[in-house]
């Protein structure tokens, strides 16, 4: 069933107090072309410049306390925006929120339960959206267009309009995600459906190949395609990813070909069927490991002091995924949890954008198959709200080895690991290399 509801607006005007705490909240003025922008490799190693968030005590929330915030003074449930740049921190709202979805002008926060705000990143204006009488579960967005589910409705917000449309679809929604913008994917079980055009009638139940490579990522098999240079670190690395030996479409088996066993109770943590197994891990998790381990020239998987991070990371909102994976070296292996808490999948991050995370991967498809998969920032978060386990190697103690490469050797303590990397420099004008002082041609500008 589809209705059409009217909007009621309420325009609040908010002024933020100075604080004297050391990130000195205040008023900001703030242009929209400057909310949200990309800083360049030169200024900054962040992909964004502008970091919202509702800061939490919680246990998954210390990566981001400790790594991003880098702040005591904030308080528990309050939305804070961080200039990444320039370090500065300030209150955006004086009242409390539950949580948020943010674009690169707009932040928009759920609070008392079932009503929906938006505010500016500078805080100076907020105003009401949206009232329901049932909690607003899901909050998402598609391009301009505002997504939230309440009760057993699916609520469409269109800004620039003010028109507001609620579909009804189930009692219980425990998935919940916009592909267009008059599209969305939602579940209340293990079943998917695709909604359009608010018509439930004509929902469309979908299988697990389409669900995952046309809607929930994109698997690239043009070499061309596949991005070998991170935005915070360009380099060219050797061996590169995906290896030579797994390309995308092969399979991580012994015969090389898709492996049939899965599900028939066969395979096990140490082999038993055509499935390859690495440090006691099959599928997902052993191919992972393999990789991460090939690409930094480990033969054998361990956790070299400072390099494993088994902290649990919460990723809730696109901000939080696009910090987090810019933080990461490529070639890292992650261990992966849905919203339920429940670890579904190991990958190996290849390159994070403004938009998008690439990963390298098995079994996303079952079969053992290899990929190399793209997710965008809401879809990754919407399919796994958890990072349980990860590994990540430091590669900065460089050596010289030809005109075109250097050698960067792990530097973290019990890492014996090592890269090859392209020689590359600062800027335009320099004739030497910023890793290893090589001089000569040096075509790559970090």
């Amino acid at each position: 069933m589809k209705k059409t509801l009217t909007i009621m607006i309420a325009m609040v005007m908010v002024l933020v107090c100075v604080s004297t705490t050391a990130f000195a909240v205040s008023n900001k003025s703030i242009s929209s072309s400057d909310v949200g922008q990309t800083v360049t490799e030169q200024e900054s190693e962040s992909v964004i410049r502008y970091f919202p968030f509702v800061y939490s005590d919680a246990d998954d929330y210390a990566w981001f306390r400790e790594n991003i915030i880098q702040s005591s003074d904030c308080e528990v449930g309050y939305l804070y925006v961080k200039d990444l740049t320039t370090g500065e921190i300030w209150k955006v709202l004086d009242f409390q929120v539950d949580y948020i979805r943010e674009n690169t002008e707009k932040i928009y926060y759920v609070f008392n339960g079932n009503e929906l705000g938006v505010t500016d990143y500078a805080g100076t204006t907020f105003k009401t959206v949206y009232s329901s009488e049932d909690p607003i579960t899901f909050v998402e967005l598609y391009d301009e267009i505002v997504y939230l589910v309440t009760g057993s409705d699916v609520v469409r917000i269109d800004p620039q309009t003010d028109l507001v449309e609620a579909t009804t679809v189930s009692d219980e929604i425990n998935f919940f995600l916009p592909v267009e913008e008059n599209a969305f994917l939602w579940s209340s079980d293990e079943d998917v459906y695709l909604v359009e055009n608010g018509d439930v009638s004509q929902q469309c139940l979908l299988d697990e190949e389409v669900l995952s490579h046309q809607y929930l990522s994109t698997e690239i098999t043009d070499s061309e395609e596949m991005s070998d240079v991170s935005p915070y670190a360009v380099t060219v690395s050797q061996p590169s990813l995906p290896l030579s030996e797994y390309p995308s479409g092969s399979y991580f088996t012994y015969n090389g070909e898709a492996c049939t066993n899965h599900g028939t109770g066969t395979c096990s943590y140490t082999g038993g069927c055509n499935c390859k197994y690495y440090d006691n891990s099959i599928q997902c998790m052993g191919f992972a490991k393999y990789a991460s381990d090939q690409y930094a020239h480990r033969s054998s998987w361990s956790l070299p002091s400072g390099d494993s991070s088994t902290t649990r990371v919460t990723l809730s909102t696109d901000s939080e995924v696009l910090v987090y994976f810019s933080s990461l070296p490529k070639g890292s292996y992650l261990r992966l949890a849905n919203s339920s808490g429940v670890e579904v999948h190991s990958v190996v991050t290849i390159y994070v954008s403004n938009s998008t995370v690439q990963t390298y991967e098995c079994n996303y498809s079952g079969a053992c198959q290899v990929s190399v998969e793209s997710r965008s920032l809401s879809s990754f978060r919407s399919s796994y709200r958890y990072v349980t386990e990860s590994l990540t190697h430091h590669f900065d103690d460089y050596t010289y080895i030809n005109a075109t490469y250097h050698r960067a050797d792990c530097s973290s303590s019990g890492c014996t690991g090592y890269i090859y990397e392209s020689h590359y420099s600062d800027s335009s004008s320099s004739g030497s290399c910023a890793a290893c002082g090589a001089s000569g041609n040096i075509s790559i500008i970090q």
